[in-house]
């Protein structure tokens, strides 16, 4: 791979990001986009980790009929830091 690729890969993104910032408009592809990609990825890896099936409430978000994986999508927060 050449030395500068992924920047030129990832030059829109940044060109976009930094139009958004100086004009106050909506990045061209936003944050719900992002969160539903990743979402598939960390659902397979549950997958994965559990070597069964999960579906996925979208409504609810949460993981129906496989308790071993919904216990892994939280892990309890560090001492001192919570919720308000």
């Amino acid at each position: 791979m050449p030395k500068g690729f992924q920047q030129t890969l990832t030059a829109g993104h940044h060109q976009d990001w930094i139009r958004a910032i100086r004009t106050g408009s909506p990045v061209a592809d936003g944050i719900e986009s992002a969160v539903r990609s990743d979402l598939v990825s960390q659902l397979s890896e549950l997958c994965i980790r559990t070597g069964q099936a999960v579906r996925w409430d979208p409504v609810k978000e949460t993981i129906i009929g496989n308790e071993a994986a919904r216990k892994m999508i939280k892990r309890p927060m560090r001492a001192p830091w919570q919720v308000a």
